[in-house]
């Protein structure tokens, strides 16, 4: 399995899940701007860089907002949503539930798990 968030066109983000045994791509897109075609362009270039050309060919699943992830109501958060989900799936836990109203309280949690986890320069400079 392979998972990720990716940008489209500098304007939306989305969580994906990239099943070999299924041989499909999962997109799960929070405010129903992803098509189909920009899947089959994400799976072409995964494809690419994997080396695997017989990606290609691969069925592309929307999964779009469900009852544990609620449609987005703004422009602005996919990128939030996105990183909710992916959180969840890596940590191998249920995804949270949350609402618009609380994703200025995930913007700060999030925040602070990147300004935490940034290593010092001195480390960086000891593993030379």
């Amino acid at each position: 399995m392979v998972h990720g968030i990716f940008n489209l066109r500098n304007t939306h983000w989305a969580y994906f899940v990239l099943l070999k045994r299924c041989k499909c791509l999962i997109i799960c897109e929070t405010a129903h701007y992803i098509q189909r075609h920009f899947g089959t362009a994400l799976l072409s270039q995964l494809a690419q860089h994997m080396d695997q050309p017989e990606m290609v060919g691969w069925d592309v699943r929307l999964l779009r907002a469900t009852a544990g992830v609620p449609a987005q109501i703004d422009g602005k958060s996919c990128g939030v949503y996105s990183c909710i989900i992916l959180e969840s799936v890596c940590k191998g836990c249920r995804l949270p539930t949350f609402t618009h109203t609380s994703l200025q309280a995930w913007r700060a949690h999030m925040a602070h798990a990147i300004l935490s986890a940034t290593p010092s320069y001195s480390s960086i400079l000891a593993a030379r």
